[in-house]
């Protein structure tokens, strides 16, 4: 709700307008009769407002439920703003949210990258998802919908520690909460750094008529080892059409077979070879669905090994220009 109302500000100032999007999970019985209260606020407010529902699929175990909810919600989300033409998905993630997410990143050995947290913006699904709140205290957000005379609604699964990030929520100071946050930003910075690097790298992966990736490894070897680790990641998740890329572990002892120009390997559903100084990252026997045949165009779920086929020549290469 103080997202709604910050941005409806903003946007008016501005000649603009807010659309607000409300998911029903229907994990609780009160969820229908909440939307529609939200939906009467924001109508008495002159705020635009569509509901979705999502129909929970049998079968999907309790652990599973929240992830599972999570990017069906993304999907509802960012399908409809493609339908519309709209770029950004702002989402209402705070400095609590972050802190939380660092700290149980970090409990978990994530990397530097994990450390960064949340990022502020992200292209996903054809839509450029913001969170301009993740350095704002949630008390500050809480105040200013008071001082703005609108209530809102505290979900009470904010309060069930069967959920591992409600029992970091319990440990953090509230007062430590923004400083985590900007510990996390900061590292975002460099991130963002390496991310460009990473691009220059990956730049380098050619496309081929049967759907692989080609790489030369001569590049994999002069970048710092950090470098070609999230760059073989990246690859693998694209080819294979997996959502993360493998463990480190995995990924080093690929690295130093590549380097030493030993056999074909496989990982993350993919087949990696290494010949004449060139790495092939294919999908591995079985992982298209439907048995697409070889110089088919067609791109198996969760994939984009290729481009779809275009009338006359392209070239893919690392675009050397200055873009203002």
């Amino acid at each position: 709700m103080a997202l709604v109302l910050l941005l409806d500000r903003w946007a008016r100032a501005r000649g603009g307008e807010v659309l607000a999007l409300t998911v029903d999970h229907r994990l609780r019985p009160e969820s229908a009769s909440e939307a529609r209260r939200v939906a009467a606020w924001l109508a008495a407010r002159g705020i635009a407002h569509s509901t979705f529902v999502w129909k929970q699929p049998a079968g999907v175990p309790g652990s599973a439920l929240q992830a599972r909810a999570r990017e069906e919600r993304y999907r509802l989300l960012a399908g409809w703003c493609r339908r519309r033409g709209v770029l950004h998905l702002a989402l209402a993630h705070h400095a609590g949210d972050q802190a939380e997410t660092v700290l149980m990143r970090l409990a978990r050995g994530a990397g530097l990258d994990g450390l960064a947290g949340m990022a502020t913006s992200l292209a996903r699904d054809g839509v450029r998802l913001i969170r301009p709140l993740l350095l704002i205290d949630p008390r500050r957000l809480r105040a200013s919908l008071a001082e703005a005379g609108q209530e809102w609604i505290e979900d009470p699964s904010n309060r069930n520690e069967r959920f591992e990030r409600i029992r970091w929520r319990r440990i953090i100071p509230p007062g430590e909460r923004v400083s985590i946050a900007r510990a996390a930003a900061e590292i975002g910075a460099e991130r963002h750094e390496r991310e460009r690097r990473l691009a220059d790298l990956l730049a380098e992966v050619h496309p081929s008529p049967d759907g692989a990736l080609e790489l030369c490894v001569e590049p994999l070897v002069a970048v710092q080892p950090e470098l070609a680790l999230a760059a073989l990641g990246r690859i693998l998740m694209a080819v294979g059409g997996e959502p993360y890329a493998p463990r480190r572990e995995s990924l080093e002892r690929l690295l130093a077979n590549l380097r030493a120009d030993g056999p074909a390997r496989t990982l993350g559903g993919c087949r990696v070879a290494v010949r004449r100084g060139w790495v092939t990252i294919l999908a591995e026997a079985g992982r298209h669905p439907g048995g697409a045949a070889k110089g088919e165009n067609r791109a198996p779920d969760r994939r984009r090994t290729r481009p779809p086929l275009m009338p006359g020549s392209f070239t893919v290469a690392k675009l050397d220009v200055n873009i203002m």
